[in-house]
This record gives structure tokens, C-alpha cells and sequence, in this order.
């Protein structure tokens, strides 16, 4: 099940989008889920290319999405 930490610089951050940035950070976030829950039944998929997610390097099963 995916899992995520949130830090105060985020929350921070995130309260200061627009109503209409975080809905559409929200929506974002949800295929992010989308793909992590279709990879633990299928390790062959990858996250969608529009939402240019990366592995973080050194760590494993850590990723990020700019």
C-alpha cells in the first residue's frame, strides 16, 4: 500500500497554491496511486510519463514526481 510523509515545507507550500493548482496537484497524486497500486500487481508497469515521476537514488522503493 502506497505511503507518503508530508513536511511542514510541503504543507507550507501547498497552502499557498491556488485553489486550482492543488486540484490539480490532488488529481496528480491520484494517478501517482493509481500506477503504485497497478505495479504491486504487475512490477512490469511504469507510472505514466506525464507524471514524470523518478526512482530516488540510493533508496529503494522511494520515488519522486517534479
Amino acid at each position: 500500500m502506497p505511503t507518503h510523509d508530508e513536511t511542514r515545507a510541503f504543507v507550507r507550500d501547498y497552502e499557498r497554491l491556488t485553489r486550482q493548482q492543488q486540484d490539480r496537484f490532488d488529481s496528480k497524486r491520484e494517478e501517482f496511486i493509481k500506477d503504485l497500486l497497478a505495479m504491486e500487481k504487475d512490477p512490469r508497469m511504469r507510472f505514466q510519463a506525464s507524471l514524470r515521476v523518478k526512482k530516488l537514488q540510493g533508496e529503494s522503493g522511494l520515488f519522486e514526481m517534479a
